[in-house]
């Protein structure tokens, strides 16, 4: 019987009078993995660009739309719609010396536009890199200064764990200490709180009584 009901609803699927319910793009895990990087290039070289996206379930179309970017603003390339840019020599955008290239990448389900993004404007020059930049070598002067701070850190370090547990201990002591001095103190006060407590209501009413015999 189980099986027959399992036949027949595969067949209801198949004819589509009923679809399962898919879930929605999760649209946060449409992103840019990897950007697309600088490029330097020798004259005559051709510079290619390509993000790495990551695409979640669901989606069912992405376009890719390139642009051109410079001091001016920016401006799409046409034609330029793929997920892959090259700019060859004798492309009407290829740098004179140096331009960078960005992609605006639209994701679709069923049609509908549900995600967008816009990668880094990578660089694409022409010519060599530039040098890396040289760390400057530190003065005798400054050594010291970092090797004191360095000390003087762990110092700090050191003093406040050991003040901490000092701290800790200076409370436990105190404790143990004035706490059965309070209980001593508290017995001691006892009977006069209960005397106190008898005598003071009597006391009270004789004066009410004085009272009351004077005024009459």
């Amino acid at each position: 019987m189980k099986r027959l009901v399992s036949i027949l609803l595969t067949l209801i699927f198949a004819l589509g009078f009923l679809s399962p319910a898919t879930a929605a793009v999760n649209w946060e895990q449409f992103i840019v993995v990897e950007q697309p990087r600088d490029q330097y290039l020798p004259d005559g070289g051709t510079f290619t660009f390509s993000p790495v996206l990551y695409v979640p379930a669901g989606v069912t179309d992405i376009a890719y739309q390139w642009y051109r970017v410079g001091p001016g603003g920016s401006s799409a390339i046409e034609g330029a719609t793929g997920p892959v840019f090259t700019c060859a020599p004798g492309d009407p955008d290829y740098p004179a010396d140096s331009i960078r290239f960005s992609c605006v990448i639209q994701a679709y389900e069923n049609g509908e536009l549900g995600g967008s993004l816009l990668t880094y404007a990578a660089l694409a020059q022409i010519g060599d890199p530039p040098p890396e930049p040289v760390e400057r070598e530190k003065t005798f002067r400054e050594r010291m200064m970092d090797s004191l701070g360095y000390i003087w850190e762990w110092v700090k370090g050191a003093f406040g764990s050991i003040g901490g547990f000092f701290g800790s201990v200076v409370n436990w002591v105190l404790v143990l200490v004035f706490a059965p001095l309070e209980l001593l103190i508290g017995l001691a006060a006892a009977p006069f709180v209960i005397c106190a407590l008898i005598v003071g209501p009597v006391i009270l009413a004789v004066v009410l009584v004085i009272m009351t015999l004077l005024g009459g």
